[in-house]
Parts: C-alpha cells; structure tokens; sequence
C-alpha cells in the first residue's frame, strides 16, 4: 500500500518527523514517498497519509492547513494521520486574536472534525534535518511504528 508523508516545515525539524516516520515505514515494508506538501499534486496513487505541520506562535503551518483543505474531499476516505510539531505544543487550541482570524491549530481542529483521522500526535521536539537531533526519537519511532500497524492489518479497511 503507497503511503504518503508530507509536511510543512518552518525550520527542518517537522522534516525531520516526517523522514523518521518514512523510514520507520519502509523497514516495516511499505512503499513511502516523503514530500513537502506544496508539492504534492496528484493523490490517486496513494493509499494512506500521514501529514504533518509545524506549529508557530500557536498556529499550525499555513501551508499544511491549505493542503488538507484542498484535498478534503479525497482524504475523507482515506486512512490519514496527523502530526504536529513545536516548541511544548500540547495540542489545545489557543482562542482566536483579537483580529478574529483562527489560529492555524483551531483551523486544523475544523479539518480534523471532517477528515477524521486516525490519529494527530504533538510532538514537542523533533529530529532535524540533515542528522541534528532534538527531542525523544523513540516517541517518533513508536508512534511511526503504530501507524505501520494499522496500515499492515488485514482488518484496516483500506
């Protein structure tokens, strides 16, 4: 089953997720590609998805926001994971500012409400790319692994 891992990253790190979960992924026998998703075009060649965001001053990356709702109406219906990665993030949604605009992360909880996922991990530090590592990898590898799970089980209903 082609799995798709694509993220948005400010600084390398949530990269750095994303290359780890890809691995993690393909020791367990899939076949991956790792894209950053203002790449991604097509979907029809993918059976399952994890993507990822970094998350800035409490707002998840505007780029992953925009892909997911592009692809709303294709991913529904799809196996999909969520990850999210930045500085002691824990995953609750800050109030709107005083502009009225949505943080990113109220506008991932909007998406997440239709997409369903599987599953959206915070991490609060991550390996970087190009080999500098911060954070706990073994949090990145077990969850990488949980996914590959599920994705290898006959009962998945993929």
């Amino acid at each position: 089953m082609p799995v798709l891992v694509a993220y948005a990253s400010r600084q390398g790190a949530t990269r750095g997720i994303a290359d780890r979960v890809a691995e993690v992924l393909r020791a367990a026998g899939q076949v991956v590609d790792v894209r950053p998703v203002a790449t991604v075009g097509d979907l029809s060649g993918y059976d399952a998805f994890v993507v990822g965001g970094a998350v800035h001053l409490g707002r998840w990356h505007p780029e992953a926001v925009a892909f997911l709702r592009a692809h709303l109406h294709e991913l529904v219906y799809r196996p999909v994971w969520l990850f999210s990665n930045g500085p002691a993030w824990t995953g609750a949604v800050p109030e709107a500012p005083d502009d009225g605009v949505a943080a990113g992360p109220l506008d991932l909880a909007e998406i997440a409400e239709a997409l369903r996922p599987r599953d959206h991990h915070a991490f609060s530090g991550a390996p970087l790319s190009g080999g500098e590592e911060t954070g706990d990898l073994d949090e990145v590898e077990d969850w990488a692994r949980q996914i590959a799970r599920d994705v290898a089980a006959p009962s998945s209903g993929f």
